[in-house]
């Protein structure tokens, strides 16, 4: 895994646990919650981790306060591809340098999400369910053709969710 994967991974944790203070439920999804529930399940990954972002979905009626928190900490808005543009109204994306290191949060506001919670370094931290995760992720695969990050990626969540290892309930 590289240093900025570790360095994303303790970040996520901070942010969640900075936010939850203020009233704020940042859910990890992407890339950042499959490392997550992957080591939560005490699954090796075959994947190498090179995380280039961190994803948050925060219940609708947060979403501007997630955006007021991100920028009181820093973050500034920048510029947002199409690719994820699309996916959402509800989206923005913005962006810090911290300790040197760029970070760029994508922060999604949906009026329900499904989650699961894990623990993390004694830390409970939310991430948006497996089941949904795996759509965004059989979607991608649809949209960028069949690459290894992505096909490891789903089969590790076609795992988790056809065994039911972990018990899922909404937030909104």
């Amino acid at each position: 895994m590289s240093q900025k994967s570790d360095f994303l991974l303790e970040r996520t944790q901070n942010f969640i646990l900075r936010a939850k203070a203020y009233g704020i439920d940042l859910v990890v999804c992407g890339g950042l919650a499959i490392h997550m529930l992957s080591d939560f399940l005490g699954r090796e990954s075959v994947r190498t981790w090179n995380h280039k972002d961190i994803d948050f979905i925060v219940p609708l009626s947060q979403f501007s306060k997630a955006i007021a928190f991100f920028k009181e900490i820093g973050f500034v808005k920048v510029f947002v591809p199409y690719k994820k543009r699309r996916l959402t109204k509800n989206h923005t994306r913005l962006g810090n340098v911290i300790e040197g290191q760029k970070i760029l949060v994508d922060i999604y506001g949906l009026l329900r999400i499904p989650i699961v919670r894990i623990e993390r370094n004694k830390t409970q931290i939310a991430l948006i369910s497996p089941r949904l995760e795996l759509d965004n992720w059989i979607d991608r695969r649809q949209r960028l053709g069949s690459k290894p990050a992505i096909d490891l990626s789903i089969e590790f969540l076609k795992n988790v969710v056809n065994d039911d290892l972990i018990k899922e309930e909404d937030i909104s």
